[in-house]
């Protein structure tokens, strides 16, 4: 992203793996499982919502007020200048209510939000009419394929309510895990299927990885991937290595723009490197995110449940 976005010129050394966009898809097939499952042991929807809350917001606002800083010292942005728009970014709403995103890479977490809500209010209903789940989710990619089948023009923040361009993964994810936990019936398998066909629609055409000739294979492998790790679970997640990253996921992901930019600016000025450049902004994005973790993601996380009473303060979803 760097080359083209930030400094509008291809690395000299470094290869663009364009594959690498299909992180986010997978990412929201992950979280459709994840949050599915721990929607299903949180005792109330009020114990799932502190759960979420005390599991996003703690680091969140400590990635804020550092990209604030960053903005500050390194890029002169005046703080006054940008209290709206950062006071906004607190709130992790402000693509609802009208600002741009501090950091680029915020823009997933509206998707959460709207997904945590909508899962949560199909939990909710499906329960009480005394149905199950999938209807919910076929009723919600029933309007997705409509949408974008007959190129629906949706207010932006409506088609982030419903997760337009992306729905179709979390719904998959949620499939999945009901698959996993010998839950599944004939539906399900149908949401699984109809949530991957919606694929075929291409990518949002509001990123980069809008115009991908083969977007819809890349789905189906991301799918792939999500099988292969729930079914026979390769042993190499289950290294330090990939347990380490596994802990600081989060963290990294809310600072490796804000820190990986600053530090790729910083060493190509002085060195013109770009190899060195990727290095040391992995590197600090890596420590960073290590250091939050240990200290505002753990320690501060279950501080803040207990105080607020949260039912297995420990869940690690």
């Amino acid at each position: 992203i760097y080359p083209r976005l930030m400094s509008r010129q291809p690395f000299a050394h470094v290869p663009q793996l364009w594959f690498c966009y299909f992180g986010v898809e997978l990412f929201f097939m992950i979280s459709g499982f994840v949050i599915f499952f721990s929607l299903g042991r949180s005792k109330s929807l009020r114990d799932f919502a502190l759960s979420r809350f005390t599991r996003l917001f703690p680091v969140y606002w400590t990635a804020v007020l550092i990209a604030i800083a960053v903005n500050a010292a390194i890029y002169h942005v005046p703080v006054w200048a940008s209290l709206p728009r950062d006071l906004a970014n607190l709130t992790m709403l402000q693509a609802f209510l009208g600002f741009d995103d501090l950091d680029g890479s915020y823009w997933t977490l509206a998707l959460e939000l709207s997904f945590y809500g909508l899962i949560a209010g199909a939990v909710r209903v499906t329960a009480l009419a005394r149905i199950r789940v999938e209807w919910a989710l076929l009723g919600w990619l029933a309007v997705i394929t409509a949408t974008r089948g007959f190129d629906v023009h949706i207010p932006y923040r409506v088609s982030l309510l419903i997760i337009q361009n992306y729905g179709q993964f979390f719904v998959f994810g949620t499939s999945l895990f009901i698959l996993y936990s010998r839950q599944a019936n004939r539906l399900t398998w149908i949401a699984a299927a109809w949530a991957m066909l919606v694929c075929a629609f291409g990518a949002n055409p509001h990123t980069q990885a809008n115009g991908f000739t083969h977007y819809f294979l890349y789905c189906l492998a991301c799918a792939a991937l999500m099988i292969a790790a729930i079914w026979w679970r390769p042993r190499v997640l289950s290294t330090p290595v990939f347990q380490f990253f596994g802990r600081i996921s989060y963290s990294l992901y809310l600072v490796h723009s804000t820190v990986g930019f600053a530090v790729i600016d910083a060493v190509m000025a002085a060195t013109h490197s770009d190899i060195l450049a990727l290095t040391l902004a992995a590197l600090a994005s890596i420590l960073v995110a290590t250091i939050l973790n240990a200290t505002i993601e753990t320690r501060a996380r279950l501080r803040i449940a207990r105080a607020l009473g949260l039912h297995r303060p420990g869940l690690p979803a």
